[in-house]
């Protein structure tokens, strides 16, 4: 088995060379040679969980409906990508750049978003679950129909965010930025609003 890995008009092209290999293996072993840019990347469907693919431009990529669980995304780019219908439970998403991605109907539990930027992105539909989202860049973002149970929100920026029929069930909204945000028909029992 032989995989090959090279750039043709700026787009990342592979080639696998014998049976049985996957997507995963392909981008693992990407990884492992240096390559940091996936960008542009179709993984939609792929199984990386358990991977570490910190500091990473995985920018305007399809990675919908892949399982992106145990995972380290530290510091990466994914902007402009799609993440929809993902699993990404039990990943850390440390300062990661998020900003105008698609994220609805995702699963996020025990998720850590700590100090990304989310600003612009669409996460209606999904469940984030004790989820850390300390210091975020949420604003602009559509968070309707969207569970956010037992989430640290401390510090967050939900500025002009729709949170619209939302489960928010006893979060930590303190120090929080809800300015101009529209918060209608949503469940805050138990919540920490700032003061």
């Amino acid at each position: 088995m032989k995989i090959e890995l090279r750039r043709e008009n700026g787009e990342l092209v592979y080639s696998l060379k014998g049976k049985g290999i996957t997507i995963r293996e392909v981008v693992i072993d990407a990884y492992k040679k240096g390559i940091r840019d996936f960008s542009n990347c179709n993984l939609r469907a792929c199984d990386l969980r358990g991977c570490d693919l910190s500091y990473s431009n995985l920018s305007h990529s399809d990675l919908s409906g892949s399982n992106l669980s145990n995972s380290d995304f530290i510091a990466c780019d994914f902007s402009g990508s799609d993440l929809s219908g993902s699993n990404l439970s039990y990943s850390k998403l440390i300062a990661c750049d998020l900003k105008a991605c698609d994220l609805n109907h995702s699963n996020f539990i025990w998720c850590d978003f700590s100090g990304s930027d989310l600003s612009h992105s669409d996460l209606s539909y999904s469940d984030l679950i004790s989820c850390d989202l300390s210091g975020c860049n949420l604003s602009d973002s559509n968070l309707s129909h969207s569970d956010l149970i037992a989430c640290d929100l401390k510090a967050c920026d939900l500025s002009h965010s729709k949170l619209i029929a939302c489960d928010l069930i006893a979060c930590d909204f303190s120090g929080c930025d809800l300015s101009h945000s529209k918060l209608i028909a949503c469940d805050l029992r138990g919540s920490k609003m700032s003061n």
